[in-house]
């Protein structure tokens, strides 16, 4: 059913869409992306802006888990969005590719100023040269991080690996933490 949608998403309506989710609550909602492996291009700038009309008429707030490649459709997505919020960890290669965004978004004219960035896997006791390093990244792209993640160890990885939410991990784990403050952010503002 999926794969059939993303290839006729021109044919989608609400009632269609809402049938494709997949319900994890009460208050969360997915559309996930197709089983198989699809080309990029099955998206276009149209498909885009309908997956995003429905999805907004059908709920307050809406998430896009974006690719970590950059698509044709990537310029409508960004000029539809409210905020970009781009998750990236204290590393020369992550500040690298944020510099190269923030280029590109600025050379062909799209709103670089909605790109807010989080840090991801923050120690809980940051050395020196951690700090440094976040440091160099924030000087390196010209912003601060909004918000960070605590790094939540192997019962993150394991729960992933295994297909389930957070609302598994333990709730003292600092990434369960950090990203229900992250979450509250949003639901205070919808």
């Amino acid at each position: 059913k999926i794969t059939d949608a993303f290839r006729n998403i021109s044919r989608l309506d609400i009632d269609a869409f809402k049938s494709l989710l997949f319900e994890y609550s009460d208050n969360l909602s997915v559309f996930s992306a197709p089983p198989e492996v699809m080309p990029l291009d099955v998206l276009n700038d149209d498909g885009v802006e309908k997956l995003i009309e429905l999805a907004r008429s059908a709920f307050a707030c809406v998430i896009i888990d974006l690719p970590s490649s950059i698509p044709d459709w990537y310029g409508k997505m960004i000029v539809e969005c409210d905020e970009l919020i781009l998750v990236s960890v204290a590393d020369v290669r992550c500040a690298y590719n944020a510099r190269k965004l923030l280029d590109l978004l600025q050379s062909e004219k799209l709103p670089a100023s909605k790109c807010r960035f989080v840090l991801n896997k923050t120690p809980k006791r940051p050395d020196k040269s951690w700090l440094s390093h976040r440091e160099s990244f924030e000087l390196g792209i010209g912003k601060k991080f909004s918000h960070s993640f605590g790094y939540g160890g192997d019962e993150i990885t394991e729960l992933g690996n295994a297909g389930l939410s957070l609302k598994h991990a333990h709730d003292n784990n600092p990434f369960k933490k950090s990203v229900s403050e992250f979450g509250a952010s949003y639901v205070d503002r919808v």
